[in-house]
C-alpha cells in the first residue's frame, strides 16, 4: 500500500482498521447491551461506523473497484457521520 498511497490516505486506512478494530475487540459488550453509549467516544464512533466499514470491506468477487473510487468511499466514510 505504501507503494501506491500518498501518507495521508495511509493514515486513514489505518484509522479505518483501528475503528474496525475497535469494534471487534468490543463487539460481546456491544452486542449483549453491557456498553454504554458515551462511555468512550472511541467505540462510540466505531459502533456508528460499523455498518459502513462492512460495506466498504466487502464486494462481490465479480465487481471491481478502481483505486480512485476506493480511496473517495474511504475518504466519505471516514467524515461521514
Amino acid at each position: 500500500m505504501p507503494d501506491v498511497v500518498d501518507e495521508q490516505r495511509m493514515l486513514k486506512a489505518r484509522e479505518l482498521r483501528s475503528l474496525y478494530s475497535l469494534y471487534q475487540q468490543n463487539k460481546d459488550l456491544i452486542s449483549v447491551g453491557a456498553y454504554q453509549q458515551g462511555s468512550d467516544p472511541r467505540i462510540d464512533k466505531a459502533i456508528i461506523k460499523n455498518p459502513a466499514i462492512l460495506d466498504f470491506l466487502q464486494q462481490n468477487m465479480n465487481d471491481a473497484v478502481d483505486i480512485s473510487r476506493s480511496l473517495s468511499e474511504l475518504d466519505t466514510l471516514l467524515i461521514s457521520g
